[in-house]
């Protein structure tokens, strides 16, 4: 945590960047697809009944799934989100 800590220090003095703001783009954007997708996962958990491995599986397959379109969805700016499908589409060519 300390290491942590200077280096935020030194990006804000030495290299001039705005480590709140950045902090803010990254942390806090993020962090409403992760309460949802945790949210959901809690939810799957109670309406789903355990089923040995292959349901663990299938039950984090589908929370990866929410949280990947999610993160699409409510974290990504619009340009990450366009290179994101240029790059998809390039694939299908």
């Amino acid at each position: 945590m300390l290491r942590a800590i200077a280096l935020n220090i030194v990006y804000h003095k030495k290299l001039q960047l705005n480590i709140p703001l950045f902090a803010k783009e990254c942390y806090v954007k993020m962090s409403f697809p992760i309460i949802i997708a945790l949210a959901l996962g809690i939810a799957m958990n109670y309406l789903i009944p355990d089923g040995g491995w292959g349901m663990l599986v299938c039950k984090g397959c589908m929370i990866v799934a929410i949280y990947l379109i999610l993160i699409f969805l409510l974290g990504l700016k619009k340009e990450e989100k366009k290179n994101i499908i240029n790059k998809i589409k390039a694939k299908k060519l």
